[in-house]
């Protein structure tokens, strides 16, 4: 009985639409700004309790404050600032408060500089251009960022307001991210990916 399935099926949609909306969701990344982390069309995980922003498949269900605990070099997915229909994801690295400075691969953090010590490994995202691997450490948690070879990055400084989150590419040299559109409000936080399906 057709009209049978299709009422059974409601049971289970909701149950789906629950648990995208305040427990897990999983989102397609579709760019190289987080490469070597995530590859281009890689699927990423992100666990939404705890961070406010609750609904799915562009439903808002609920907002509260966050709760979740947020950290350095936590990846999270947010609703982009310059849109909010578009997700992006990046990489959490000055919270509320901390003063960033950015100049010359060097990544310092109020006054401390964050550990980056290169690989020796490289990759060829496009044609003709060349990444080189360093690996990354910052508030215990270790990462790969890559940088074009022989591009020089350029400088940012800046101090992370309240209720604000500072974010980066971890594909430093080609990734839209806080230092050309700003900071990420809390309010924006979808939740923070804990796996990655490359």
């Amino acid at each position: 009985m057709p009209g049978l399935a299709g009422f059974m099926m409601i049971p289970l949609l909701f149950v789906i639409f629950a648990i995208r909306s305040f427990a897990y969701e999983p989102y397609r990344f579709p760019s190289a700004s987080m490469m070597p982390t995530v590859q281009p069309g890689a699927f990423m995980v992100a666990q939404k309790f705890g961070y406010g922003h609750y609904g799915s498949f562009g439903v808002s269900v609920l907002r509260t404050s966050i709760t979740a605990e947020i950290k350095r070099g936590d990846i999270i997915v947010f609703d982009f600032p310059g849109d909010l229909s578009i997700q992006y994801a990046k990489r959490i690295i000055g919270l509320p408060g901390d003063a960033i400075e950015y100049r010359g691969r060097q990544l310092t953090i109020n006054g401390e500089r964050v550990v980056s010590e290169a690989t020796g490994q490289r990759f060829s995202a496009e044609a003709n251009i060349t990444y080189e691997v360093f690996q990354e450490t910052l508030a215990g948690q270790t990462y790969q960022v890559a940088y074009k070879n022989g591009v020089s990055s350029s400088h940012f400084s800046a101090t992370v307001p309240a209720a604000s989150y500072f974010v980066l590419g971890d594909n430093r040299d080609r990734s839209n991210d806080s230092r050309y559109w700003g900071f990420v409000p809390a309010r924006n936080v979808i939740g923070r990916v804990v796996h990655i399906f490359r």
